[in-house]
């Protein structure tokens, strides 16, 4: 029996909102923040993307991440990568299989299916600390930017017929997954084509139960 409270946050003390403001958010804070994302997670989220890209092989993460590190370990994290990368991927497809079959499966085949992608997706996530260790060496950002040419070559006819540079896309095909209701709310994923970048958008939904509401649309 999986437990549907875990779907639910226990509500918030109203005097952690006041602790926060008080403690955390001032002027220091900023200074300390920025800091911290530059130098300390975005060079780690580099490697770690770097290392999904590569899929297991060394030299080809050293090319994506734009750095060095020792032979061994760059071996270890990236086989390392790797294989929590196919995890959550194994359990994403499982959970896409069961909330978008079309069978209703029962309540706890749902929440066992949400449950099972979340922790593959922390363990894959949490992959970035294995590079704390290299924050030096890693770059923050990988920069791709495209020459002014390139740009004209392809968006150069928008300033011809402005009024038709930005036409709205057609209405795709909205798939709705099948619903868990918990704690007095129903949570729900739609998917449908991206009309931009070609893969698949997502949104997840949170509604009261026993609420009329509108059928999703884009």
């Amino acid at each position: 029996m999986v437990d549907r409270g875990a779907l639910t946050k226990a509500p918030v003390s109203p005097r952690i909102p006041k602790l926060c403001g008080r403690v955390v958010f001032q002027p220091w804070f900023d200074a300390v923040a920025v800091r911290v994302v530059t130098r300390g997670y975005f060079p780690a989220s580099r490697g770690w993307a770097a290392a999904w890209a590569a899929d297991g092989d060394p030299e080809r993460f050293r090319q994506e991440a734009g750095a060095e590190l020792p032979d061994l370990a760059a071996r270890r994290v990236v086989a390392r990568i790797a294989k929590s990368s196919k995890a959550y991927e194994a359990e994403a497809a499982s959970w896409e299989a069961v909330l978008f079959g079309p069978s209703p499966p029962s309540p706890d085949q749902l929440i066992g299916a949400e449950h099972a992608r979340n922790y593959a997706a922390f363990r894959f996530m949490r992959g970035r600390f294995a590079f704390l260790p290299w924050l030096r060496r890693l770059p923050p950002v990988r920069w791709t930017i495209t020459p002014p040419e390139e740009v004209e070559a392809r968006h150069g006819n928008r300033l011809t017929t402005p009024e038709a540079a930005y036409p709205p896309p057609a209405q795709p095909q909205i798939d709705t997954s099948h619903a868990i209701d918990a704690n007095g709310r129903r949570t729900y994923w739609t998917r449908f084509p991206s009309p931009a970048l070609g893969d698949t958008a997502w949104a997840k939904v949170i509604e009261p139960v026993g609420v009329a509401t509108i059928s999703p649309s884009a």
